[in-house]
């Protein structure tokens, strides 16, 4: 991240704070989020935003209680970097990588090794996680056979 973001986004963090000394909350929260958009790494803008999510948490939507734990887990995942592997094992594109691998090693030809190659490359870096984790459990088959 460059010096001019992390200015601008610590400007916006500063108008939350102002708001919500003041008890404005909706236009805090505005504020935070604009600042979670530039910096998205700040442990805590996460304090902030949830925070502020929990004071209103009797008017709740389910999109509330989606985002509420989407920022907890990045905030875990900033300070335990090793749980974005964990929290990731849990979304369906992780499981779907996992399937298409699982044919993968049992591909008969080479036109459909190619065919599920291209689909798991189709997940881009969602893939990355799902590979390691094949890699490892066929390292760890190996060290059992030994």
């Amino acid at each position: 991240m460059n010096e001019h973001m992390r200015d601008k986004a610590l400007v916006w963090e500063l108008k939350g704070d102002r708001y919500r000394e003041r008890g404005k909350l909706k236009q805090a929260f505005t504020s935070y989020s604009a600042a979670l958009e530039l910096w998205d790494t700040r442990i805590e803008l996460y304090d902030k935003l949830l925070a502020i999510h929990e004071e209103v948490k009797d008017n709740w939507t389910e999109d509330d209680f989606t985002v509420n734990l989407d920022w907890s887990l990045r905030r875990a995942e900033l300070l335990h970097p090793h749980l974005k592997r964990v929290h990731h094992r849990n979304t369906p594109e992780h499981k779907q990588v996992k399937a298409l691998t699982t044919k993968l090693l049992k591909a008969q030809n080479d036109d459909a090794e190619n065919d599920l190659v291209e689909e798991i490359a189709a997940f881009g870096t969602d893939a990355v996680y799902p590979l390691i984790d094949t890699l490892l459990q066929i390292k760890n088959l190996g060290r059992k056979t030994k």
